[in-house]
């Protein structure tokens, strides 16, 4: 990852953290079987490929750039998904985990930087509403799979 701030940096690494999450809630929106759960998971897949977008429209008008390149444990998280995926045959119970755990790990990287002093403050704000937003979104996750699932 080549960055030249640490704002871009951060940034990049949560875009990253969002194409991730887009990619294993999608690829769950696909192997889910029940219908309900299934559009939960499609519009959380939507809703982090917007904040990818996002964060790197925010970059390019910071002057940072918009282009990221992959983020080494991102890349290995979504392999380990795919394989769990494949393991689980359709199992919607250990889908629906395997989702949680990518929202608790997405929500740790944005409270990470927003621990961090040196983030530009209109970055700040973005990544602060994106944090809000995923905590409700694995609220929703929850209640759908209590809903739906157990």
């Amino acid at each position: 990852m080549t960055t030249s701030t640490p704002t871009a940096s951060i940034v990049q690494l949560l875009v990253e953290t969002c194409r991730d999450g887009e990619e294993t809630f999608a690829t769950a929106a696909a192997d889910i079987g029940n219908p309900a759960l299934k559009t939960c998971l499609q519009e959380t897949a939507q809703e982090r490929h917007r904040f990818a977008d996002e964060l790197q429209k925010t970059l390019a008008e910071l002057g940072e750039g918009g282009e990221t390149s992959a983020y080494l444990p991102a890349s290995l998280h979504r392999t380990w998904i795919d394989f769990g995926f494949v393991l689980s045959a359709g199992d919607d119970a250990t889908i629906l985990a395997d989702c949680e755990r990518t929202e608790a790990r997405s929500l740790q990287e944005y409270r990470e930087a927003l621990e961090m002093p040196e983030l530009h403050p209109k970055v700040r704000g973005l990544i602060s509403q994106q944090q809000a937003a995923i905590d409700l979104a694995a609220a929703r996750l929850r209640r759908c799979g209590l809903e739906h699932v157990l």
